[in-house]
């Protein structure tokens, strides 16, 4: 003869949902940042016309990076323009830039990357470039 234990629903229930909550399969960990961090603008934000922008990231790993590229994106990061016609040095952190009539956009994005190896890109959030 066999003998089966009967589980209350509430027993049940109490396994199975010990059973979800130890699935971490659904939960990565969180992906640490490369060797460029954009810190602004990170997306949500909206700028204007004529309005200085300040565009900032940091470095965490400077063995990676030779020089850096800030770029801007009007159609989502579909294509990226340079923000400064050159490279800045690996020192640099902080550019201030202007937008202008020609960049608004609703779906306006900032990227920084190594200038001549540009792997690791940090990109932006969304933001809004209006008049």
């Amino acid at each position: 003869m066999i003998k089966f234990k009967a589980l209350s629903i509430a027993s049940f229930l109490g396994i199975f949902a010990m059973s979800i909550g130890c699935n971490n399969s659904t939960n990565p960990p969180p992906t640490p940042p490369g060797p460029l961090q954009l810190l602004h603008p990170t997306g949500g934000e909206t700028f204007k016309v004529g309005q200085a922008v300040t565009v900032q990231w940091k470095i965490n790993d400077a063995t990676q990076i030779s020089s850096v590229e800030v770029d801007l994106s009007i159609d989502n990061g579909k294509s990226f323009s340079p923000l400064v016609n050159h490279s800045l040095p690996p020192d640099t952190t902080t550019i201030t830039w202007t937008p202008t009539v020609d960049q608004i956009s609703t779906t306006c994005k900032i990227r920084v990357k190594n200038y001549i190896a540009p792997y690791f890109p940090d990109i932006s959030g969304t933001f809004t470039l209006s008049n």
